[in-house]
């Protein structure tokens, strides 16, 4: 990913009773406004990303914070991993996720499928990105 200005800042901040790392920088794309988007990811004491945050534009709410938080986090035989994973947009829960088991590396994982094209059986269109709902 490009990275634009002058690259990835690191900065201490305490939050909720946490003291942090918060690791921010900002893609070459911009919203709308003109404004670069600002990325933030904040690692807590043990180095573990407990949540990251961004503005995104949207058409009826504007500049749209969205923050994603891993919490509860267990052991899945091995494999250190969030337990429950809650995503707001605008303050307003988007989707949660409860985590009941992980595996590093599965050997089972399925191949990934192409995106359809716009173009339909014959090809040849931009890939069609996945909606969330």
């Amino acid at each position: 990913m490009e990275v634009a200005g002058d690259g990835p800042t690191a900065s201490k901040m305490a939050l909720d009773g946490k003291n942090y790392t918060v690791l921010s920088w900002s893609p070459t794309v911009k919203a709308p406004s003109g404004k670069h988007y600002v990325i933030s990811g904040y690692v807590n004491e043990e180095n573990i990303v407990d949540r990251v945050e961004t503005w995104l534009g949207e058409n009826i709410m504007g500049d749209m914070h969205i923050l994603a938080t891993y919490t509860d986090r267990k052991d899945f035989s091995g494999v250190m991993a969030p337990s429950r994973i809650v995503q707001t947009r605008g303050g307003w829960p988007f989707f949660e996720v409860n985590v009941t088991t992980a595996m590093a590396n599965p050997p089972n994982v399925a191949t990934p499928v192409p995106l359809p094209s716009r173009a339909g059986a014959g090809g040849g269109g931009a890939p069609v990105a996945p909606r969330l709902l």
